[in-house]
């Protein structure tokens, strides 16, 4: 991927955590270069080495807990303005306002749908193209029976300067479907 494409870290220690989150982003079908971390302590470096768009971070972490790294990475000038997700198995309300009092702009429960992703995924990059961070975010709806155009299709929009979901129909009467639902 190149420099323009949507960078997400993941900062989650658990294997199967991150196997499911990925399979929920991959579903969202948002075009993303997306890394992972398994600690806080290699989260803040990824961080502020890489400067990712989206960070998506467990609170209950193996070397230290999630709020702090929260709160370093807020203390970095260079990522005041990157958006992060907490990702959590507790959803008390102490915890919510704690997180979002400290700088995160979502809090998501564990287990994490796909829909939920992208629609936080979504506001997040809306948000941020308004601020002029980012070029935008587009939704592109490809109707193509052929599977390698989409690679290639794929390919072309993470080269773009703005964040991308596909979505991708085999038949254009479903293409055309959508099309006028949206209207």
């Amino acid at each position: 991927m190149t420099n323009s494409a949507l960078k997400i870290l993941l900062v989650e220690d658990g294997d199967d955590d991150a196997i499911l989150l990925g399979m929920a982003l991959e579903d969202t079908g948002i075009i993303a270069e997306c890394r992972r971390a398994k600690s806080g302590r290699q989260g803040i470096q990824l961080a502020r080495g890489w400067m990712p768009d989206i960070v998506i971070l467990d609170i209950g972490l193996p070397d230290r807990d999630g709020f702090d790294v929260l709160g370093e990475l807020r203390s970095c000038p260079e990522l005041t303005e990157t958006n992060v997700i907490i990702l959590s198995g507790c959803d008390s309300v102490q915890r919510i306002e704690r997180g979002f009092s400290e700088g995160a702009k979502a809090y998501l429960g564990k287990p994490v749908t796909s829909e939920r992703l992208f629609e936080v995924i979504r506001i997040l990059m809306t948000e941020s193209a308004c601020n002029g961070r980012k070029s935008g975010f587009l939704d592109v709806l490809l109707a193509d029976d052929d599977e390698s155009d989409e690679y290639f299709v794929r390919e072309a929009l993470a080269e773009a300067k703005s964040c991308v979901a596909l979505s991708v129909v085999r038949d254009g009467r479903e293409a055309l479907r959508i099309l006028k639902a949206c209207d």
